[in-house]
């Protein structure tokens, strides 16, 4: 599976296909590095030498830093102009402003095309994150950011007792089982770990629980807790090395009103990770408000449930995915536009005691640019699918006639990727077919011809 591009990464191709429309950039490498140090105005770079001394080539064309390697250049993502007249062919010297600190040759740096600025593409690039979405597996969860998609410790703090001990998000392939991160912890004591904020439950109501976690060392307690009387309802101790699912269902107590999942070590060093999705669901036809990303039913796909699998040598505890997921069809959306909560999602009652999963097209998170190194925020987006529909994007609106080639390009990797953009299905051929949202419960798609 190929790595997910970095910003600067889809800038660079962006560029490559653009810059082509500039007779002063089209040849040149990128990204471009200076071949000597300069200053705090000027770029030394002799491979911009090549085929004219005119002082006039580079004018107006802006321009952006990449990194900063050798620590002493511009900071990343710092933006720049060239002046009017500030090419001096004899030194392969670019006069820019504003001033910064003085470039460093080991930093690499993007020119623009006359007429665009990284602002322009950046708004492009977060365009396309926008209005495109893929397939996403959503398990619906009584506990706060139960994907780890926000990608804050705000819901999952310490549960430290004694000392402290620092959780951190990862996203080595290696430590992540499904979604885009895991946490992470290595425990200096006995009763560290980390935790869920609390979830609303109801008295007597019956829930499933579920969460995968690996010990590369040591052993962990994961805990289903009833913070309402600060007691344990259930604990599974895991001490496989190999992703472990901890899965049961139990009762709420009574006069319970809140519960929390508790990750405690059970000695010092003790290495753990825990994977996204910590699932918390009602066996009794409680309702799951949906997230805000979830504007409508005709974004599903289809729904089914994952069956437990293979028995690990711990009570309540499975080989992970070790069994094929299976359709299901006990869940009911419920949709009030005028309401505060628009979305809900009912899990029916008397439904199978495994966790239940939604298959549904969700919008790409956009990048936060300008930001201290942000361009080197990763996306999940396709390479090519972002690159060729920003192309076409950018080329319809300078009334470049190719964009309609690109717009093919971007449609058909969105077919093979399975993306939709937000209200449109794609289709790689739209003189041929039209198509239609996708069936609700099945995800199969209908087409009528021409």
């Amino acid at each position: 599976m190929a790595a997910d591009p970095a910003l600067s990464t889809i800038k660079g191709d962006i560029l490559r296909i653009v810059n082509q429309r500039d007779e002063s950039l089209a040849n040149l490498p990128i990204p471009l590095s200076p071949t000597s140090d300069g200053t705090s105005t000027t770029i030394v770079d002799t491979k911009l030498t090549r085929g004219s001394g005119q002082t006039n080539r580079y004018d107006a064309r802006q321009g952006e830093w990449l990194q900063d390697a050798g620590a002493n250049g511009p900071g990343i993502g710092t933006k720049f102009a060239i002046d009017d007249g500030g090419f001096a062919a004899g030194t392969g010297t670019l006069t820019f402003s504003p001033s910064s600190t003085a470039t460093d040759q080991s930093d690499d740096y993007l020119l623009y095309a006359l007429g665009l600025s990284p602002e322009y593409v950046e708004e492009h690039i977060n365009g396309v994150l926008r209005q495109t979405r893929g397939p996403h597996i959503y398990f619906p969860s009584l506990f706060d950011d139960s994907d780890f998609l926000a990608a804050s410790l705000t819901a999952w703090p310490d549960d430290t007792t004694p000392g402290t001990q620092d959780n951190e998000f990862v996203t080595g392939s290696a430590f992540v089982l499904l979604g885009q991160r895991s946490i992470h912890f290595t425990a200096s004591a006995a009763d560290q770990g980390v935790r869920s904020l609390d979830a609303e439950v109801h008295e007597t109501e019956q829930v499933l629980f579920a969460c995968w976690v690996k010990c590369v060392a040591g052993s962990v307690d994961v805990i289903l807790y009833d913070t309402t009387n600060s007691a344990a309802i259930k604990t599974v101790t895991v001490d496989e090395q190999a992703w472990t699912l901890v899965s049961f269902v139990v009762t709420i107590p009574q006069d319970c009103e809140q519960v929390r999942m508790r990750l405690q070590s059970n000695a010092a060093s003790d290495d753990i990770y825990l994977a996204a999705h910590v699932i918390l669901q009602s066996l009794t036809g409680n309702t799951h408000p949906l997230p805000n990303w979830w504007d409508s039913e005709t974004q599903i796909n289809g729904w089914g449930y994952m069956p437990l699998g293979t028995v690990s040598e711990d009570a309540d505890s499975y080989v992970a995915l070790s069994r094929e997921w299976r359709n299901a069809r006990q869940v009911q959306v419920v949709q009030d536009e005028l309401a505060v909560h628009p979305m809900r999602l009912i899990l029916r009652a008397g439904r199978s005691q495994e966790p239940i999963f939604v298959n549904i097209q969700r919008e790409f998170s956009e990048i936060t640019m300008g930001a201290t190194g942000s361009n080197a925020t990763t996306t999940p987006i396709d390479r090519e699918y972002i690159v060729y529909r920003a192309v076409a994007n950018m080329m319809r609106d300078m009334g470049d006639e190719t964009f309609r080639g690109w717009n093919r390009m971007a449609n058909t990797r969105a077919v093979r990727k399975r993306y939709h953009r937000r209200g449109v299905f794609i289709d790689p051929n739209p003189l041929v077919a039209v198509g239609r949202s996708p069936d609700v419960h099945t995800g199969h798609r209908h087409h009528r011809h021409h």
